[in-house]
Formats: structure tokens, sequence, C-alpha cells
């Protein structure tokens, strides 16, 4: 079996959104660290907005300026957390199916006792 080109397995995603394409930023190797410990609780300097800089880049300001609503945002960020977590086919499956909210719920939770342990050593 041949290997594809490794772009075409990770390079960046582009989404189709009302008749306009966007495309997502590659995730550096530095930003890829900061991201894994955003999530895993291990960075004590967590906000959501850390998370849409790092997996949509200028593509966050492209669609408020679109006036995109909420429901696409959350789709389009959560697409580009399942390829950075789990590849391009998790992120295909989540573009397509919609975002689980057991997903939601485990990433505001995680995202929450982050800044709950930050405001507790500011507070010292």
């Amino acid at each position: 079996m041949a290997f594809r080109p490794l772009e075409e397995v990770q390079g960046p995603i582009t989404l189709p959104i009302k008749g306009k394409e966007y495309t997502l930023p590659a995730v550096s190797f530095e930003d890829g660290v900061r991201l894994r410990a955003l999530i895993s609780g291990e960075s004590e300097d967590a906000t959501w907005r850390d998370l849409f800089d790092i997996l949509l880049g200028d593509v966050y300001q492209q669609l408020q300026d679109d006036k995109a609503g909420v429901t696409v945002i959350d789709r389009v960020f959560f697409t580009a957390l399942a390829d950075f977590q789990t590849g391009r086919e998790g992120a295909e499956k989540l573009w397509e199916n919609g975002v689980p909210q057991e997903l939601v719920a485990l990433l505001q939770k995680s995202v929450g006792q982050v800044q709950a342990a930050a405001a507790g050593k500011a507070g010292k």
C-alpha cells in the first residue's frame, strides 16, 4: 500500500460555509504543546479565546465579520479540535454530524478547572 502525501492527511482543513471557503491554520509545534496543556488542565492560564486563537487563527474574525452564528462557529471550532485530537477522519465525522454534547461538557469542565486554579493562585 502506498502512502498518500502527508499534506493530504494532515494539511489544512478548508471548510465550505454558505458559498465561502475558510481555511483553518496549521497548528505549530509550540501551539500544539500549549493546546495539549490547555486541554489537559496542565496550563493555568487557559481561556476559551486561547483555544479559538490557536485552532482558528484569523478564521474566527472572518466568521464574525461574515455574521456567522454561534452554532456555525462552534462547529468550525470543534472540527478543528477534533482534527488536532483525533485526526482528519474524526474531524470529518464531526463536521458532518455535529458536536457531541459530551465533548462540549468535557471541554467546558477542563477549561473551568484551569481557570479556577489560576484564580486561586492569583488570590494568594
